[in-house]
């Protein structure tokens, strides 16, 4: 009790002490000053994550996550309503038929648009593909010890001074990890400059982009690398060269594999691919306004 006396009387004297300074003035603690700090020891992913939906032009209507443990398959009418976009697209695009696009979308994410196919937290390390493709996006990268491991501690990056485009998310590693994002797996190093350059990577999770965006590679794989057939433009998307020539009797593999699957899609590996000109094989000034019909056709 004496001790509990002697500390009401110092805390008295203190009080004293400062009235007799002016008058003592106590600020009320903001409603919101929680959620403040809180904001502030956000990850840039977190924050960035957090932006809304109408931060970019291109901003995805669908969030990029990781598919939780025992998560559920789409329903019925969710997956009919995703493969009605792609079909859509394909469609406004000049593409037909749309099969190889939608037995990729179903093999790849099982028509979840907004998948994350590694999981965030287990993509820890940048890899090759991610650091070759840097000045793409308007980037320098640079190791600071040879010796010391790949990791983003041990990255600089240099904003490149005569890049025409500098894509401001490209150092939030974390957000371009790899294993893809969307229907198609997309890695957003290797795809997001065929959409745009400056976009945010979440894009790749809008499932009318992602299609605009595979449709790009196929007419590039049929462009640029030759693809005569379908099968040849499936083989670009894996990461392989087309075939100089095919038949059942010579493939093996995924190849052959990949041909038993189109027959339940009622696709001919072997035809030539028909893949329209709307909107070329690289970004194009329209290309907001033809998503953006596409997507108000099908309201």
């Amino acid at each position: 009790m004496p001790t509990m006396l002697r500390s009401l009387g110092a805390l008295a004297c203190i009080c004293v002490l400062a009235g007799s300074q002016g008058v003592v003035a106590w600020k009320a603690r903001p409603a919101n000053a929680g959620k403040a700090r809180r904001a502030e020891r956000r990850t840039p992913s977190q924050k960035a994550l957090a932006l809304p939906a109408k931060e970019h032009d291109s901003a995805p209507a669908f969030h990029c996550r990781a598919a939780a443990k025992n998560e559920s398959a789409p329903s019925p009418e969710e997956a009919t309503r995703i493969r009605h976009l792609v079909e859509a697209t394909c469609a406004q695009l000049g593409v037909r038929p749309c099969s190889l696009f939608t037995l990729i979308a179903e093999r790849e994410s099982d028509w979840r648009p907004w998948m994350r196919h590694v999981p965030r937290q287990y993509a820890r390390t940048p890899n090759w593909g991610y650091l070759r493709n840097a000045e793409r996006y308007g980037w320098a990268v640079e190791r600071q010890s040879e010796r010391r491991r790949l990791s983003l501690k041990n990255l600089h990056f240099h904003k490149l001074p005569d890049a025409q485009v500098v894509n401001a998310h490209f150092p939030d590693y974390l957000r371009w990890a790899d294993g893809g994002l969307g229907l198609y797996a997309f890695h957003p190093a290797y795809h997001l400059f065929r959409w745009d350059p400056a976009a945010p990577p979440e894009v790749l999770c809008d499932p009318v982009i992602a299609t605009v965006v595979a449709i790009r590679l196929a007419r590039f794989a049929v462009h640029k690398l030759q693809a005569r057939t379908w099968l040849d433009v499936h083989r670009v998307f894996g990461g392989r060269r087309p075939l100089a020539n095919a038949s059942t009797a010579t493939l093996e593999g995924p190849d052959r594999a990949f041909v038993e699957r189109a027959k339940a899609y009622r696709l001919n590996p072997f035809a030539k691919p028909r893949l329209g000109k709307l909107l070329s094989y690289h970004p194009t000034p329209d290309q907001d306004e033809v998503v953006h019909s596409i997507r108000v056709r099908l309201r």
